[in-house]
């Protein structure tokens, strides 16, 4: 293909003349590079699609050209069609995907004694080895059969269009969500009903199902366990879909088209549902087919991972609130025309004007270096304001929210400020006491409301001493306390000694002669 083409294989030859005379000379050769090698490939793939476009029909492998598959089982395979459990006279409880892989495995087992089969059958796509797997079991089913696998492949696709799904496109009760107001009205409305559902083929629901689903929903709702929520949604669908497949089957084939060509219309725009390439084939025709699972329409869109706040607007006392403007801080190095783009590409919000202001933190000087540095307190930050065309007002805090929720934040504050007074410390750590003594003592008694007894604390605790300020017990204050407590104990244990020094010293001397 490349001499017919007029490249050169060979090594170019390399003279000794004159560089200006080598170029003539080489001037009508084409030499070998990657840019010609895909033109080249790129024209015989051309050309390939356009014979197999005007005949309709891929060349299969030589070694499978012997295999013929009818025109209706070409059909269900570009809808994906899979046997069901009933189809392939299995038990029912049988997993298909497990069954399918085991027949691949014995199809490639049959042909390992054919290796130029073999061979071809491994170099098709995993949907086209399925096809030919399928072949069998598609030959042993019956005319009616086969025309209900079609009536069902069909019908998964339209659920894939989303035929009937969600809250809106599902089953409506229309009785139940109207309120009549008389008796002809409620008979009216019972024969609309009635009508409607004739037209849809909705299928009547008996009190049994009802309570399920009742069930179910309640499940859903009001349950604490995920796995169990997950479980009751999964029992749920498969309701719906039992329900759908019996207004699909009794609905005529008409309107089935019809259903088919309004979902088609309706679809998600974003997902691709068919395969229609230039190379995709079912049963070695030109044919498109279903994906499996839909993919992604156009390219990938990444989001920015910047994190932009909208905060209050700055207001002078004695002014009102400007609600045609917003505030928002942004990263230092992103800019007003940026944020404005980013409030329309995202959340569709259109602005007027932008102005951007940033506030330096204050320059300290280091105690050990001599240098300038910015604390992390009051770190440079950037601020953008900008115009709205419609006016926002900061929404603001309820009474009922500042009684329940900002009291407790209070509480929790001062707590947390007299923790770190008593513990010396700028950093929280674990719980303790500010001395471990008092942890077994009950309040009453660290209060001075109850003596101190055996039953509720040691003999030796002593209810808390409160300071002169009136204010906590610090760390300071229970060293000090430490302290005189020791020296308290000295000298009781001197007194006691003394007095027990001056107890014997009368018996011995009454004891001498």
């Amino acid at each position: 293909m490349l001499a017919e083409a007029g490249v050169i294989v060979s090594p170019v030859h390399v003279s000794n003349r004159p560089e200006r005379v080598q170029r003539i000379k080489n001037k009508k050769k084409k030499y070998i590079t990657q840019d010609l090698l895909a033109n080249l490939e790129r024209s015989e793939a051309a050309a390939q699609t356009r014979s197999a476009v005007e005949t309709g029909f891929t060349k299969p492998p030589s070694a499978l050209a012997d295999i013929k598959f009818p025109t209706l089982f070409r059909k269900c395979r570009s809808k994906l069609w899979v046997p069901t459990a009933a189809e392939a006279k299995l038990p029912a409880d049988t997993d298909m995907q497990a069954w399918l892989q085991s027949q691949l495995n014995d199809y490639s087992q049959e042909l390992s004694s054919d290796p130029e089969r073999l061979a071809a059958f491994e170099a098709l796509s995993p949907q086209e080895q399925i096809d030919l797997v399928l072949l069998p079991t598609w030959q042993s089913l019956s005319d009616a059969e086969q025309n209900e696998a079609f009536i069902r492949a069909r019908f998964q696709c339209a659920r894939k269009l989303g035929w009937r799904r969600g809250y809106s496109a599902g089953f409506p009760t229309f009785s139940s969500v109207q309120q009549s107001t008389g008796e002809n009205s409620a008979q009216a409305s019972d024969a609309d009903d009635a009508n409607l559902r004739a037209e849809l083929s909705i299928p009547e629901v008996d009190e049994a199902t009802l309570a399920t689903v009742e069930a179910l929903l309640k499940r859903i709702r009001t349950g604490s366990d995920k796995a169990d929520q997950l479980l009751a949604q999964r029992e749920l669908f498969q309701l719906d879909e039992e329900r759908a497949w019996k207004s699909w089957v009794s609905l005529p084939d008409s309107v089935r088209v019809a259903e088919e060509r309004e979902a088609w219309q309706n679809r998600d725009r974003s997902r691709i549902f068919i395969d229609d390439t230039p190379g995709s084939s079912v049963c070695f025709y030109k044919l498109a087919r279903w994906f499996e699972t839909p993919q992604r329409a156009g390219p990938l869109n990444f989001l920015p991972n910047t994190i932009v706040r909208l905060v209050r607007n700055h207001t002078p006392p004695g002014t009102d609130y400007d609600v045609w403007k917003a505030t928002f801080r942004v990263p230092l190095s992103m800019h007003k025309h940026a944020l404005r783009s980013y409030l329309l590409a995202i959340y569709g919000l259109q602005t007027t004007w932008a102005r951007s202001m940033i506030y330096r933190s204050k320059l300290i000087r280091s105690v050990r270096s001599g240098g300038s540095l910015r604390p992390g307190k009051d770190r440079t930050f950037k601020k953008v304001e900008v115009g709205l065309l419609e006016p926002f007002l900061w929404p603001g805090v309820a009474p009922e929210f500042l009684s329940s929720r900002m009291m407790v934040h209070e509480m929790k504050f001062e707590s947390a400020r007299a923790y770190m007074k008593m513990t010396r410390t700028a950093r929280w750590r674990a719980r303790r006491a500010a001395d471990p003594q008092y942890d077994a003592v009950k309040e009453a008694v660290q209060s001075g409301l109850l003596p101190p007894s055996s039953a509720s604390a040691p003999a030796y605790l002593k209810t808390q001493v409160s300071t002169k300020s009136g204010g906590i017990p610090t760390a300071k204050h229970n060293r000090i306390l430490s302290l005189l407590l020791q020296k308290k104990l000295s000298r009781d244990a001197e007194i006691r000694q003394i007095m027990q020094q001056r107890a014997t010293a009368p018996s011995s001397s009454s004891s001498s002669p």
